[in-house]
């Protein structure tokens, strides 16, 4: 027999199964089978083919236990990606060495500095973050809470603020920072109350607009000093808006290019984030919740480079988009849904979303903000503009809405701007926009009634 010669084992593979069976029986070494039928004493597969990693052939023999091709496919892109951005290994992923410890061991063995460890001087550009609220000192931890090895810039940053007291608490103590998992995190950050001392070295290079849009004014007065004497002459100034509502653009168009020379346009781009964060306190923001953060702009042109260098592998990542319609509008139906109702019901984020009375009305803006965006030939549609509500309700579920926390203090809201826009295009367009409007008119009513902290129910102005 075939063992006397030293064959402890037998393989039978795409044969017959009545074939196998015998073989199995008359040998006394153990038959393993693939494609030969259950009477031989083993089976074996090709993992390959029993998990699924190839898609267009598999043998007849074989049994798919598992489809693991497309998971195991995006799981490398992703990781190709992180590799080449070099977000990974990240700081969780690498051993560390002391620096007294590597000092000892470069002396010992006579090691010299590597040229990456040389210090070499990069051109600084000046970021200034106009308005330290919530958005404004979640961006700025972000900014100055990273290191930029692989960029040839480096970025001084700045916020500008009128609040006094926390400007003070900034520079004295830094910026503290509560996480989302409910750490407190410290940066030092620069913060003035005056654009002139900021540019005391030289103009700003970017200019972000953080203020609410009762502010744009006075915030693009301030931008105007911050960009100097000659704006927009160097191909990579620019000024951002990542504000909500509409309007805000061409009220800086309006202002910024009254101080254009020489034919130099202004350059403005419109922004969007969806992060939630809320004051605490003098000096102190609170992340409630993660978001998407999007900039109008054309990839290749030198600032919307040093802008995507700026954000790069930042908690704080931006992406960039040509449609600019779709971005603001999306932002805008997020906001016409979310900030009114959670204001006017004195509920955080995820309260809304708990509410049976609260869903339906969102249902009702949502439509008619769909509406009159289409109208105006914007692609967006009602299921996917539903779905992005209730996906940022469930990821800032914490935060208390900025026109919320507005309300409370007494202090005039961006329902003009958000909702008020939508009546305005709303009528002009003929599109029916009732909800809208009613949430409008709630919201504007003496603000001796919003400092009451009052709270009204979904019945007072939801139709029966």
């Amino acid at each position: 027999m075939i063992n006397s010669v030293g064959c402890f084992s037998i393989v039978i593979e795409s044969v017959p199964q009545k074939i196998a069976e015998y073989i199995t029986e008359i040998l006394n070494i153990p038959t393993i089978g693939i494609g030969a039928g259950p009477k031989t004493d083993g089976q074996i597969l090709v993992w390959h083919d029993m998990l699924g990693l190839f898609s267009d052939f598999s043998p007849k023999f074989t049994k798919r236990y598992a489809n693991l091709r497309n998971d195991i496919v995006s799981a490398l892109n992703v990781y190709k990606k992180e590799v080449g951005e070099r977000s990974f290994p990240g700081k969780e992923h690498i051993y560390k060495m002391k620096q007294v410890e590597w000092d000892k061991f470069r002396e010992k063995y006579n090691i010299p500095k590597l040229p990456s460890q040389q210090k070499t001087e990069k051109p600084r550009k000046k970021v200034v973050i106009i308005g330290a609220g919530s958005m404004g000192c979640l961006m700025a931890s972000q900014i100055v809470g990273k290191h930029y090895p692989e960029s040839k810039y480096d970025f001084d940053l700045h916020v500008l603020s009128s609040w006094e007291e926390h400007v003070n608490r900034i520079n004295n103590e830094g910026l503290k920072v509560v996480m989302l998992d409910g750490s407190t995190k410290n940066y030092k950050v620069k913060a003035s109350t005056s654009p002139e001392e900021i540019i005391k070295d030289g103009p700003a290079d970017i200019v972000f607009i953080m203020v609410k849009s009762p502010q744009t004014k006075v915030a693009s007065e301030k931008a105007r000093i911050l960009l100097g004497d000659h704006p927009f002459r160097n191909n990579e100034q620019v000024v951002v808006t990542m504000q909500n509502g509409l309007g805000n653009f061409e009220i800086l168009h309006q202002c910024l290019s009254s101080n254009v020379v020489n034919g130099y346009e202004p350059r403005i781009l419109q922004g969007v984030t969806n992060h939630g964060g809320a004051i605490v306190d003098a000096g102190k923001v609170r992340h409630t919740g993660l978001g998407k953060s999007i900039i109008h702009g054309n990839t290749g042109h030198a600032h919307v480079e040093l802008i995507q260098n700026l954000f790069r592998n930042s908690n704080f990542p931006i992406e960039i988009s040509q449609d600019l319609d779709e971005v603001i509008w999306n932002k805008l139906v997020v906001n016409a849904a979310i900030n009114p109702l959670t204001a006017l019901m004195q509920v955080t984020n995820g309260e809304l979303a708990m509410s049976t009375e609260g869903q339906l009305m969102i249902e009702r803006i949502v439509e008619e903000t769909v509406s009159v965006a289409k109208a105006r030939g914007i692609n967006i549609n009602y299921n996917d503009s539903l779905k992005n509500t209730k996906e940022v309700l469930q990821k800032t579920s914490q935060n208390r809405s900025s026109m919320l926390q507005d309300l409370q203090r007494g202090v005039r809201t961006e329902i003009d701007a958000i909702n008020g826009s939508i009546v305005e295009w709303g009528e002009k367009l003929g599109i029916d926009v009732t909800w809208n409007k009613r949430l409008v008119d709630l919201l504007k009513e003496p603000s001796s009634r919003a400092k009451s902290m009052f709270r009204i129910t979904p019945k007072e102005f939801f139709p029966n």
